[in-house]
């Protein structure tokens, strides 16, 4: 955690900002979760799953008439 710290402070007090680092201090310290970063990029994004739902209904709707 104290790595992370003076990693944050570096990146902040670098007369050009660091992205990286600054990143994997906030990891280390704990500020962004890790398990949210990992769920985030392996499930299916909302676009996908409500364009699913809406062909399902469009269908039953076809089906219907």
């Amino acid at each position: 955690m104290i790595l992370g710290a003076i990693l944050i402070a570096d990146s902040l007090t670098a007369p050009r900002f660091e992205v990286v680092p600054f990143l994997v201090g906030l990891l280390m310290v704990g500020l962004i979760p890790v398990d949210a970063i990992i769920d985030a990029a392996t499930r299916p994004s909302r676009d996908e799953a409500e364009l699913a739902r809406l062909e399902e209904i469009m269908k039953r709707k076809d089906g219907a008439k």
